[in-house]
């Protein structure tokens, strides 16, 4: 009964952990009814379907249409005010926006009219794109995104002569940290509401293409901006127009909108009524469970329950580890006796490494992995910044954390043995590993890479 007040006790803390309820707010502006300057056909259509996407995507969505200088200005503040430390914060727009001077501003539907020689004017009416940007990164939101269906040509062009602003798109921009910014089109290009007059999509061809793609499981930011990028230039194509969006990437961790994969088939009665089949906190809270006991049995109840968890296959390993009847590598090196371990001849020459480097030895592995295990301690970095999966996977794992450690104290050494072009190369292989890291969708990925990375660190 503790293994199970154990997990009760967990499950507690976890449910009351903000750090695993991560927060969404949005902040949606489509204006089409400008006053002063051509209009709009599809931005207020683009940003009622987004407020729609986002709202299914679990974000807290505060809309705009139509919006003067005065509403956006609220709007901007509103969202201020919503967004807490740690939540992640998404502002788009669609209207029209213009260069001036190499700054980018948004266009409210009363900005007045201007002729050359008052772009000092018009700065001051519109809204400033990096004033925007600035305010989502002083909410201290750890992950901050923007999308800018505004790439139009400009509304004070004039037929001959100096215009307002560059005559169309926005200028490329240099984001902050934390910050992923998504143009729907490239610097220099135009973004098309429409295909032609009769095209009946009620969005523009950047928003058609980003919506379907935002709900599509396994998606990080980068991809779906890639993928949003071919189908919109492919579009664009089908009409002669050059249209390529751009994005600005500045984050470190990963983030989904729509989180997990598809199931292939649908669920049965049974696993749809079990209340754990689902829940990530209580997953995560059975795996603890699981590590801190250590037994066969706790793993095998968390396989019970989760047979597709994120921590499945690392469960099997451990269980394959501890069964009787197929002592693991580890195992079966413990027991030796000094006299039992295999002797070298004198005359040997140690082996060349090979493409497959191990630690010293697995005995001294697993020992280093139980002391740091029993001292609880952590993984190298704060947990509470932990932004990508294998980052979290890792904090959520004793033996995962403990690996960290060791990892990072052999590439101490390493790094206190060599100098110079040794060191750079050093911290190059190391960085490609964390890349590599980065890729693995399971626990057992994870610990595969780090056994594999210390032993190359250690055979320095």
């Amino acid at each position: 009964m503790r293994g199970f007040g154990a997990i009760i006790w967990v499950v507690a803390v976890l449910v009351m952990s903000p750090a695993l309820a991560e927060r969404r707010v949005a902040l949606v502006i489509g204006n089409d009814a400008y006053e002063n300057v051509p209009k709009l056909l599809k931005a207020a259509n683009d940003a009622r379907a987004m407020e729609q996407a986002l709202s299914g995507l679990g974000f807290d969505v505060i809309s705009a249409i139509d919006a003067s200088r005065r509403e956006m200005n609220r709007s901007l503040q509103e969202l201020s005010n919503r967004v807490q430390p740690g939540d992640v914060a998404l502002f788009f727009y669609a209207g029209h926006a213009i260069e001036i001077d190499g700054e980018n501003y948004l266009l409210p539907t009363d900005i007045p009219p201007a002729v050359p020689g008052q772009e000092a004017f018009v700065r001051g009416e519109a809204i400033g794109l990096n004033r925007v940007l600035e305010g989502l990164r002083s909410t201290g939101a750890r992950l901050n995104i923007a999308v800018l269906d505004a790439c139009r040509d400009n509304p004070f062009a004039v037929a001959n002569g100096r215009s307002v602003g560059a005559r169309r798109g926005l200028s490329r921009i240099a984001v902050p940290g934390g910050m992923f910014v998504m143009y729907s089109a490239d610097a220099g290009q135009s973004a098309l509401d429409r295909l032609n007059d009769s095209d009946p999509d009620p969005n523009s061809v950047f928003t058609r293409s980003l919506l379907p793609l935002m709900k599509r499981p396994g998606l990080d930011l980068v991809e779906l901006a890639r993928q949003t990028r071919r189908e919109v230039n492919r579009l664009a194509g089908t009409v002669g127009h050059q249209q390529t969006p751009a994005y600005y990437d500045s984050i470190l961790g990963g983030f989904e909108f729509a989180v997990g994969a598809p199931a292939p088939n649908p669920p049965t009665a049974e696993a749809a009524a079990s209340p754990t089949a689902s829940d990530p906190a209580l997953e995560i809270a059975f795996w603890q469970s699981a590590e801190a006991s250590g037994s066969a049995a706790a793993y095998q109840t968390y396989l019970d329950r989760f047979p597709n968890g994120v921590f499945a296959e690392l469960a099997q390993v451990k269980l394959a580890e501890l069964s009787p009847s197929t002592p693991s590598q580890t195992t079966e090196l413990a027991a030796r006796t000094p006299t039992e371990a295999p002797e070298k001849s004198p005359v040997q020459k140690p082996e060349p490494l090979g493409p497959e480097p191990t630690p010293k030895s697995t005995v001294d592995l697993d020992q280093r992995i139980a002391r740091f295990k029993s001292e609880r301690k952590g993984p190298s970095y704060q947990c509470t910044r932990a932004r990508s999966r294998d980052e979290i996977m890792i904090c959520n794992s004793a033996e995962l954390s403990a690996l960290d450690l060791i990892l990072t104290q052999s590439y101490r050494d390493a790094r206190d043995r060599i100098s110079g072009v040794g060191r750079e190369t050093l911290h190059s292989s190391q960085s490609a590993w964390l890349d590599e890291r980065g890729k693995c969708k399971s626990a057992v990925c994870i610990r595969d890479s780090y056994i594999k990375r210390i032993g190359e660190l250690d055979a320095m």
